[in-house]
């Protein structure tokens, strides 16, 4: 082998290779491609070698590589194994490797063993490991022209920078301990060459960010003051407007809008006539039982939806609740509390159930359930997006309740303290089901078309003034004028 070939310095990509380093022996190595492997020069033979390798023009580490076939192996293709001597966190394939090839350790050797291959091994990694840190070596490798691969000029550079403080360090200190007495202080530290030197330690040593830096320069394109924009277009205006960062104006103005509630019942429920107790012998009957069947699967399939948002959700349970909400609700109507009654109703119930609340006093209450309320109907519906849903369901009251409703003027409109009666209603629950903070609340009341019309209410009317007693005076005698007129006409 002819030594002038070394130092040999290769580049290339790191690519897989046969797995064996890091699964196998232990020792995990970079493999050069094959097109990098039959660059090598002849004079290069085959062995184990020493010297400095670089990731991505980043740290430069120690490194010990295998060029050959590995007889142990018997390998079939010439292969450059390299091996690192730092521990990393992660695979580098596909990054770019710089290696410089220093000296020459052995020649390749078959082995019985594995562990015997391993232990040779870690013998190279010691012996490139002592060498790489005698002085003879980073003497002799600046006087071979290694100073041109700036990655092992600086590897280089950091050893005799630190050996030689570590040096004028050691030769200051046994001279200051020599002489004791003050007055050999000055002399010492004159004799010893040294000057003070302010130390930057802000800046980089590392190479990397002095290449990062030289990249760093920003094109700045000088605005015209003097061209003219009258001309342009609205395209061509906006256009300008982001080539200079600044945002064209939009024609339309965004306001952000939350839907609590929605506007109607999507499929209300249609309640059969009787209440759904017309025998199912007759065909209305008949007809009845398969609608109910037909809604009551559609009932199930929403009440399922309900339940993929509301994990707790029970037909029974619910019942419960409406009923308290029902309450609650005609609780605070009475009591005229619009603040509190936006907790139990929507937004669309509202305006009607507060409509002409501060002229009429309302006297409600509940007495009894005559039969239990139960879930008649349910429905999803999606707004805008098909994520935002919403959850309506219908439950059947059937309660005993007093009402009574007074004009402002105290007079009875409607209903009786004293008289209870029965009332039969559907009445519509409705949840942002998507919204976490979402709560049933009342939406609407559905009036079935076969119940008797509702009692209307009493008509006050408005009492007119009396007319003064001079006016009646002189009305009696225009009257009585007439009369008197009258008769001479019909005389002659």
């Amino acid at each position: 082998m002819s030594k002038s070939v070394l130092p040999y310095f290769v580049v290339g990509e790191v690519i897989k290779g046969f797995g064996r380093g890091s699964k196998q022996l232990g020792i995990p190595t970079a493999n050069f491609p094959p097109s990098v492997v039959k660059d090598l020069p002849e004079d290069l033979n085959t062995g184990v070698y020493f010297g400095f390798a670089s990731i991505d023009k980043g740290d430069v580490y120690k490194m010990v590589m295998s060029v050959g076939w590995n007889p142990y192996f018997k390998n079939k293709q010439k292969s450059m194994e390299t091996h690192l001597m730092h521990t990393f966190d992660e695979d580098f394939y596909g990054k770019e490797l710089r290696v410089c090839i220093l000296e020459y350790i052995r020649c390749e050797k078959d082995f019985t063993s594995v562990e015997d291959l391993v232990k040779a091994i870690k013998c190279d990694i010691d012996t490139a490991n002592v060498k790489l840190d005698t002085d003879k070596y980073i003497h002799s490798s600046i006087s071979s022209g290694l100073c041109t691969k700036y990655f092992v000029f600086l590897y280089v550079k950091k050893k005799l920078i630190s050996r030689m403080a570590l040096s004028a360090a050691s030769r200051v200190s046994l001279q200051l301990l020599k002489e004791l007495p003050t007055g050999f202080l000055k002399p010492c530290i004159a004799s010893s060459n040294l000057e003070l030197v302010r130390y930057r330690r802000t800046k980089h040593y590392d190479p990397k960010f002095k290449f990062l830096r030289s990249l760093k320069f920003i094109k700045v394109k000088l605005p015209d003051y003097n061209e003219t924009n009258d001309n342009l277009t609205e395209e061509q205006m906006r256009a300008k407007l982001k080539e200079r960062g600044l945002l064209p104006k939009r024609p339309w103005m965004e306001h952000q809008y939350f839907i609590s509630s929605t506007g109607a019942v999507f499929e209300p429920y249609v309640p059969p006539e009787g209440d759904g107790k017309i025998s199912p012998i007759t065909a209305q009957g008949a007809k009845q039982k398969i609608q109910f069947l037909e809604k009551k699967t559609k009932t199930m399939m929403a009440i399922r939806k309900i339940r993929s948002f509301e994990e707790d959700f029970d037909t029974t349970q619910f019942c419960k609740k409406a009923e308290n909400i029902y309450i609650k609700a005609h609780e605070c109507m009475a009591l005229k509390d619009k603040d509190e009654i936006i907790k139990y109703v929507t937004e669309r119930a509202y305006p009607e159930v507060i409509h002409n609340m501060e002229n009429k006093t309302i006297s409600w209450k509940f007495l009894k359930s005559i039969e239990l309320p139960r879930v008649v109907h349910a429905r999803c519906t999606d707004i805008v997006t098909k994520e935002n849903m919403f959850g309506q369901v219908t439950v059947r009251f059937h309660t005993q309740q007093v009402l009574a409703v007074y004009d402002r003027f105290g007079r009875l409109l409607q209903g009786s303290e004293i008289i209870a009666k029965d009332v039969l209603e559907y009445v519509v629950f409705e949840k942002h089901i998507a919204n976490e903070y979402g709560i049933w609340r009342i939406h609407d009341k559905i009036i079935p078309d076969w119940l008797p019309p509702r009692e209307p209410s009493h008509i006050t009317f408005k009492k007119f003034p009396e007319p003064a007693e001079a006016e009646v005076d002189n009305q009696d005698e225009q009257v009585a004028s007439k009369k008197k007129s009258t008769s001479e006409v019909v005389a002659t």
